[in-house]
């Protein structure tokens, strides 16, 4: 329940911000929160690719942002929606945003999936 809560205040400032993608598919706030659903993410202990530490992965959401950070060695690795890890290429390595927050928008389904990783 705390997690939601924390969501529900990163939404709003989002939202709030009038250029946000948010902003542009829903026109109120109570819309956009009662269209909002929460999805619990399965883990598994998987070793790093770069290190081979064993730590838990999360699985993406249906490829959502499918990246994560190994515990131990610090370095970011690609997750298959089967658990399984990879290295990221050179182009990965330059493109993978430093926050752990995207906005993947479909204008047309009035959809809006946000990835948060929450410590």
């Amino acid at each position: 329940m705390n997690q939601r809560k924390e969501i529900l205040n990163i939404l709003r400032k989002m939202w709030l911000e009038g250029d946000s993608p948010l902003h542009r598919i829903y026109s109120s706030w109570e819309d956009l929160e009662q269209n909002v659903d929460f999805e619990h993410v399965k883990t598994k202990k998987c070793p790093c690719p770069y290190c081979s530490a064993i730590q838990e992965i999360t699985k993406p959401v249906e490829g959502i942002f499918p990246y994560q950070t190994c515990d131990s060695c610090k370095n970011d690795f690609y997750v298959y929606e089967d658990f399984s890890a990879r290295r990221l290429t050179e182009e990965e390595k330059r493109e993978v945003p430093r926050e752990w927050i995207q906005v993947v928008e479909d204008l047309q389904k009035k959809k809006t999936a946000l990835v948060f990783h929450i410590e």
